[in-house]
């Protein structure tokens, strides 16, 4: 596979409404999935844009955190934040087209999950998310964005080792 954003625009134009797909980015079949210095190789899920699909999101991040030994309060951060941002794509797609998330860690204690989401055919994005959601990743996340526009939306979470805030 080349790089990990070809993967990513691969998967997204697949023709597959309720299938997932997961790719390891950068490797051949026969080489592990991870790089020099311990990172893990960037890791790439495509799932169909509705409510159902997000548990497969929330589990590859709780995986990979888990991985990298992030403490307890810190997975539920994460699972918290890539759920309620992976909703806020869902809602602006109406249920309808997919999205690609790419998982990357430096394998230290730093875990970046970016999203992209690709509305169906005369789905007309741009919704304004839930006004509690600003709050909500404000209170669990160490640096997120999320971006709604009228062809597809995206969202790039940064997540460190420790950085569960207290309440």
């Amino acid at each position: 596979m080349g790089e990990t954003t070809d993967a990513a625009e691969g998967l997204i134009g697949a023709d597959s409404d309720t299938s997932a797909a997961v790719s390891a980015g950068g490797h051949g079949a026969d080489e592990p999935n991870a790089t020099a210095g311990g990172a893990v190789a960037p890791l790439t899920l495509t799932i169909p844009a509705r409510n159902d699909y997000l548990r497969f999101a929330r589990l590859m991040a709780v995986g990979l955190a888990t991985r990298l030994d992030f403490d307890y309060d810190t997975v539920e951060d994460l699972r918290l934040a890539v759920s309620e941002l992976c909703t806020a794509l869902v809602t602006a797609c109406g249920e309808q087209g997919q999205i690609a998330l790419t998982y990357q860690s430096d394998g230290i204690d730093s875990l970046v999950i970016g999203a992209a989401a690709t509305y169906a055919p005369g789905v007309r994005g741009g919704t304004t998310p839930d006004e509690l959601l600003a709050p909500i990743l404000d209170s669990v996340a160490e640096a997120y964005q999320l971006d709604l526009g009228d062809a597809g939306g995206t969202f790039l979470l940064r997540m460190r080792a420790g950085s569960a805030r207290a309440s």
